[in-house]
């Protein structure tokens, strides 16, 4: 996955690696449900009117609470081309591939129940969820929890169609009108879904400013590998020497990353109250507390104040 940071088309052509889907997440609220509600009836309208087919795209409609992430991630893959000669190098594996032709001729519904059936799926969707040691108060004023949506952007290895493919819509949705297609290992598509991603945000932005654009990619790592032996076949040792390069900066990205994730995935609360009772056996948790609160007494006069190192409290702030 690649964050974006511009609906360009240029943009998204620019990270260097084969665009296999996009997945567009805004914030979910009664504002944006309407607007949702508005599109789903102007895209039913507009699917009754064409002639063209989307039996060829695998739809699945979200039937899991909460899974819609996971849920958007497979939509993309689950329409792409695989295998090298494809021009994308997918490779779904052996359970993706075992799931997608058992639901290959189920309803969108039963589709949406066999992806959360899948231990697999449920398993990787799982691994991500943070631990929650401690239960929330049941205090918590209704309508403050945030909750988000995300919705794919795939052309379609079946027909090379543009769809959006959003779970909680009756159907997807063609782009770019009912003759438009894009051949295998194309990027065309990205105009017609940059326009169609820009027309949501247009349309929610009455309701919410805050937007978010992924890009689903190739492994970098297997890019630079392939791009690696391509160059030492034919010669270029400046080229292989690059690739290289770009395979130890992908393999140091990936294990940041999967640093980053076991650290989200530990529960640190046992380790914490085992400090502050080994500190408080020791006599020093009050003097560390007493040296905390006049730090932050000193750093809220100083942000009150704007003196006294006032450039230095910017930067903490800022981070």
């Amino acid at each position: 996955m690649e964050e974006l940071y511009s609906v360009d088309p240029a943009a998204i052509r620019s990270l260097g690696v084969p665009v296999h889907g996009l997945i567009f997440l805004f914030k979910w609220g009664e504002e944006a449900a309407a607007v949702h509600r508005a599109q789903r009836v102007a895209a039913e309208k507009e699917a009754s009117a064409s002639s063209s087919s989307s039996d060829a795209i695998f739809f699945a409609a979200q039937v899991v609470p909460n899974a819609c992430a996971t849920q958007a991630i497979l939509a993309v893959l689950l329409n792409r081309p695989e295998g090298e000669g494809s021009g994308s190098g997918l490779d779904l594996g052996h359970d993706l591939r075992e799931l997608k032709a058992f639901a290959a001729g189920l309803d969108p519904e039963s589709r949406g129940l066999a992806l959360g059936g899948c231990e697999r799926v449920r398993s990787a969707h799982a691994a991500f969820t943070p631990p929650v040691p401690i239960a929330a108060s049941d205090d918590k004023e209704d309508g403050k929890d945030e909750a988000y949506h995300f919705i794919s952007y795939v052309p379609c290895a079946a027909d090379g169609a543009l769809y959006e493919l959003d779970g909680l819509a009756p159907g997807p949705r063609r782009l770019g009108g009912p003759d438009a297609t894009f051949p295998p290992g194309s990027d065309g598509w990205l105009e017609a879904a940059a326009e169609a991603v820009q027309a949501r945000i247009a349309a929610y932005s009455g309701a919410e400013i805050r937007f978010n654009l992924m890009a689903v990619v190739q492994d970098r790592r297997a890019v630079a590998a392939a791009a690696e032996a391509a160059a030492a076949d034919a010669g270029d040792a400046p080229g292989a020497a690059a690739a290289r390069d770009a395979r130890a900066a992908a393999d140091a990205a990936h294990s940041a990353w999967a640093a980053e994730n076991e650290r989200r995935r530990t529960n640190f609360v046992p380790f914490t109250l085992a400090a502050l009772r080994h500190l408080a056996g020791a006599g020093q948790l009050a003097p560390f507390i007493a040296a905390a609160k006049e730090g932050a007494a000193e750093a809220a006069a100083q942000a009150s104040g704007g003196g006294g190192g006032g450039g230095g409290g910017g930067e903490r702030m800022a981070s």
